[in-house]
């Protein structure tokens, strides 16, 4: 039997068996339990619940999969205990797993995402959006588990839901065929029953979404053997105490993270200790920021001298602390002219062994910036302002004030190209407004219950447009021929003016909560916030097409970057590049210091970035270099 971290069971495959023939499955397409093809070790087949059941894991040798599908009842009694999945089980200790934790129903770690290497499991190291999610998990009656997976990519279903309960954007593991298995202790905690297996790919999964990765990381490092803790002096570096270190270059996951598990085994069951490190270079003297985490114990070194050391194991600080690992804690450096080592000390003892890091310049500004972004003026006096739209013609950027409660008393204000407030109060006795766009000599805004149509010569209202049927219109694009589009995050919905008549365009499932909205030639780019997208709808066929996914957050502006590309903004304080060669980068984050993002304006002709901030009552604007 083959026993990993937090007593997860699943049978050995003693022998791999690739050209195995041995049917296992009934005419029915269920695995029998009881055939030689399927190794049971320590559990056994029982009648439970009416249905005959397995009791524990087991390992499914063959098919040999890829990608797939599996199907299987759980039965739960509600106690302690990890249930659930292996899949591209390649060896003893190396595949792919996902499990529940029923005693933690209801809560965000309820579901478990995490690759197994050399027998180590990395749920401390794997956790938060398309690791870990909160589910609801029945007991003491069957419950449908339904995985599917295909490239890097999977997803879960439970108990019948047309939704899943978790998708695993990036899988870990190198794809390549593998057995099935059956996680899940022998003791009774546990049964499954009608295991169905199939090689037939699953529907096309959504794009992954880009992975917001901080300025700073430090991904190259170079990696020492482990040692038992027992042979070491933690808090002192390993110099003095002439430890043979064999070193080896090692590259960061794209996150930061290294997961100690893909280049070593454990030696044991006791702590080990490995040594991680790296160079600096400072063309002079300076003191920096170091943000880290690690699992499970540390100790940082700089030039030879401790600065930190730590414990964030599992339950080390309170009965609820997992000992996820995050760039939770830190350190001021002081680094000095020319070459600076970093090294880590990380001990393991259960549940993930690695760690991760940034530098961190101690500017004294929580708004972390591009390289390519500079800040270039900013603007106070609004009111909760949500958009700013450029008016080419004139030289002037609109700013929408939602206004008070409800958006009572909302208004529109004009400033100048530089930034300068111009007239505080240019357009009032608005709704609540939201979106902006400029068409001609009309500026567009998007009001609780109508379009209102500004003349901008004088900022009076010419005319209102009913949305009928509209809950919560929020963003208005213009197309090339003059039309319109407002969405309706209140109903899935997208209208469509042309000329002085407004029409319902669009409306469906696939464009849940919309809000972002970017005519591009013939298609309309929409940010469809009931699952973190960016979709396309052809203006010709209104057919939606996927293309990329962000996330959890409010997808909020949406600009063309000029090139090709695009620029998206999230109103909790982001603002992307997504380049025309696909590359995705942050131009900013301003999460920090408390400043959202929300539907900005972009002028390619200046690169000038200028975003509303909502709540802080503030437009900020940036340039952003033309050598980006």
């Amino acid at each position: 039997m083959c026993r990993f971290g937090r007593g997860l069971t699943l049978a050995a495959p003693a022998a791999l068996a690739f050209a195995l023939t041995i049917p296992v499955a009934a005419e029915n397409g269920v695995v029998d339990f009881d055939a030689p093809g399927f190794a049971k070790a320590g559990s056994r087949v029982v009648e439970h619940l009416g249905v005959r059941s397995l009791r524990g894991g087991g390992t499914l040798k063959e098919p040999l999969l890829a990608d797939g599908t599996v199907d299987v009842d759980v039965a739960m009694d509600g106690s302690r205990s990890f249930v659930g999945v292996a899949f591209r089980v390649q060896a003893e200790g190396e595949a792919e797993w996902f499990y529940l934790r029923p005693h933690r129903s209801g809560t965000p770690v309820a579901l478990q995402y995490t690759p197994v290497f050399h027998g180590l499991d990395a749920w401390q190291l794997y956790t938060g959006p398309g690791f870990t999610g909160a589910a609801e998990i029945p007991h003491q009656r069957w419950v449908h588990l339904r995985l599917e997976f295909a490239g890097s990519q999977a997803r879960v279903f439970l108990d019948g839901s047309t939704q899943p309960a978790l998708v695993m954007h990036e899988l870990k593991r190198p794809i390549a065929p593998g057995m099935i298995g059956l996680i899940g202790p022998a003791s009774g905690q546990v049964h499954f029953a009608n295991l169905r297996v199939s090689a037939t790919p699953p529907a096309p999964f959504a794009p992954v979404p880009p992975t917001a990765t901080p300025p700073g990381l430090l991904t190259r490092w170079e990696l020492s053997q482990p040692f038992p803790v027992r042979r070491l002096a933690r808090f002192t570096h390993p110099g003095p105490q002439r430890v043979s270190l064999q070193w080896r270059e090692i590259q960061s996951e794209p996150t930061g993270l290294v997961n100690v598990s893909r280049w070593h085994p454990r030696g044991g069951p006791l702590p080990e200790t490995v040594y991680a490190r790296t160079t600096i270079h400072e063309e002079r003297a300076r003191a920096v920021r170091l943000d880290f985490g690690y699992s499970d114990e540390v100790t940082v070194f700089l030039n030879g001298h401790p600065t930190f050391s730590g414990d964030a194991s599992f339950q080390s600080r309170d009965s609820q602390f997992y000992g996820a690992v995050g760039l939770h804690d830190s350190v001021i450096l002081d680094l000095r002219a020319g070459d600076n080592e970093i090294l880590f000390a990380v001990t393991e003892n259960f549940g993930g062994w690695g760690f991760m890091a940034r530098l961190r310049p101690d500017t004294g500004d929580p708004v972390a910036r591009h390289a390519s972004l500079t800040p270039a003026w900013e603007t106070v006096g609004f009111n909760t302002p949500e958009s700013v739209a450029f008016d080419s013609a004139r030289g002037v950027f609109y700013v929408s004030n939602f206004g008070g409660p409800a958006g009572a008393g909302g208004f529109v204000s004009r400033l100048a190209a530089d930034g300068a407030l111009a007239e505080s109060m240019w357009a009032t006795e608005l709704k609540g407004p939201a979106g902006l766009a400029v068409r001609g000599d009309r500026l567009y805004a998007v009001e609780r219950d109508a379009l209102a149509e500004i003349d901008t010569s004088t900022g009076a209202i010419a005319a209102r447009y009913p949305l009928p049927g509209a809950v919560f219109p929020n963003d208005v694009t213009v197309a090339a021929d003059g039309s319109v589009f407002v969405s309706d995050s209140g109903t899935a919905s997208i209208y469509r003016m042309a000329g002085a008549v407004v029409e319902l365009f669009f409306r469906g499932p696939e464009i849940a909560r919309p809000n972002g909205l970017l005519a591009d030639g013939g298609r309309l780019i929409v940010a469809t916030n009931g699952d973190g997208c960016l979709k396309e709808i052809d203006l010709a066929t209104r057919t939606v097409t996927p293309i990329m996914r962000f996330g959890p957050g409010i997808l909020d502006g949406l600009r063309s970057d000029g090139r090709g590309g695009l620029l998206v903004s999230q109103w909790e304080g982001l603002v992307w590049a997504v380049r025309a060669d696909g590359r995705v980068e942050i131009l900013l984050d301003s999460r920090s210091a408390a400043l959202a993002a929300a539907d900005f304006e972009f002028v390619p002709a200046t690169g000038l970035l200028v975003v509303p901030t909502y709540f802080a009552n503030e437009v900020d604007a940036y340039l952003l270099s033309v050598a980006r």
